[in-house]
């Protein structure tokens, strides 16, 4: 079988588990299979919330054990690699010199025993203090991952995206089969379901909104479209491909543009083994909407669990992502000018950054509006 075969056979498999976890075992083999290694898992962890879930090949139960009852929360690769952008790839080197994580606990009580010496990483979701990591490992007795196989990590790394979107988009118990139109209903964002040729199924409450306003437009049973042409037909090239799945890049992500404000963005997945009506070879799309999003304030106590900030330091870092300058900050936070600027040494060594727009770039990042 050849490897554009192999791809494709694997997104396949990946974007059906989205919607069905009794599918993430096959995808996760195939997926190990391909990328040649024995030991592959794509996790979550929430800091604020102390919440883990793995989705993993097997491993020894006594190890799964003791990393949710215990490593998960001691584990310092999440929080070097959380402030990664979504799809940069990290190494165990991500939290220092690879030495010296040799010599750490965590690598001689948890990794090391398993053989996992050797990682290779990626940020596939951000959200807040919330992330989803795909991670494949190997033992010392293999070399560094080459080209070739970074390569073949990097190809597959926006259906696994887009999978892990699609499957945290779906309310728990929705597993197998489901109520398309009930889902799509309780969603906090514009959904719109579609056929292979962008016919409209369905769309949420939300997404009527933006037909009312002319932001998309759709005509009565008929193909969901943008503004401008030159984008109505990129979308409908994805929604075809996301549908029939017979490509490697299936769906994908498109700006719409608008007159006088920020564009839509719209994320096409397949809908693997769902029927709406009688109609199969469906599309979803999620649209976001920066215009009508609304900003709140960070939660202190998210942010100050996130990079271990006290109360006041994470009240001054909200402060300045607001886009005030520090005296102003300071004052909003109830601190002195002296104090605000010990309060930001101290958060620039907890955060890692150096400069105020590092910080602030850092915090958006991680999810928190200004």
């Amino acid at each position: 079988m050849s490897e554009m075969s192999d791809i494709s056979n694997i997104i396949t498999l990946i974007y059906d588990s989205a919607i069905d976890d009794e599918v993430w075992p096959d995808a996760l083999k195939a997926l190990a299979n391909f990328l040649q290694v024995k030991d592959l898992a794509v996790g979550t962890f929430d800091a604020a919330k102390n919440f883990h879930e793995t989705l993993n090949l097997p491993i020894d139960p006594v190890f799964t054990r003791s990393y949710f009852e215990y490593w998960a929360a001691r584990n310092f690769l999440w929080r070097a690699s959380a402030s990664l952008p979504v799809g940069q790839l990290f190494s165990f080197d991500v939290a220092g010199p690879r030495d010296k994580f040799y010599r750490s606990a965590l690598y001689n009580e948890w990794f090391g025993p398993q053989g996992m010496d050797i990682a290779l990483g990626a940020n596939l979701i951000m959200d807040g203090t919330r992330s989803t990591v795909l991670t494949i490992y190997r033992p010392a007795s293999r070399p560094e991952f080459d080209g070739h196989e970074i390569a073949r990590f990097r190809a597959l790394l926006p259906h696994l995206q887009r999978a892990v979107q699609l499957r945290d988009q779906m309310p728990r118990g929705t597993r197998g089969p489901f109520d398309i139109q009930a889902l799509m209903d309780v969603l906090d964002k514009p959904t719109i379901l579609v056929d292979r040729s962008a016919n409209i199924l369905y769309a949420n409450s939300l997404a009527d909104t933006l037909f009312r306003d002319g932001e998309l437009i759709a005509s009565p049973n008929g193909p969901l479209a943008i503004r401008r042409p030159e984008q109505t037909a990129a979308l409908r090239v994805l929604v075809h491909s996301a549908a029939l799945r017979e490509t490697v890049d299936a769906g994908g992500m498109l700006i719409a543009s608008r007159d006088g404000k920020a564009p839509l963005t719209l994320l096409v997945a397949p809908l693997a083994g769902a029927r709406f009506k009688g109609k199969d070879q469906l599309a979803v799309i999620f649209v976001n909407d920066p215009v009508r999003r609304t900003i709140r304030p960070p939660d202190l106590s998210l942010l100050g669990a996130q990079f271990e900030l006290t109360r006041a330091e994470a009240g001054l870092a909200a402060a300045l992502l607001s886009g005030l300058p520090l005296k102003s900050a300071a004052a909003r936070s109830g601190a002195s000018f002296a104090t605000a600027r010990t309060h930001l040494v101290h958060i620039f060594q907890k955060t890692g950054v150096h400069s105020q727009p590092a910080l602030i770039n850092l915090l958006r990042k991680a999810g928190y509006d200004g």
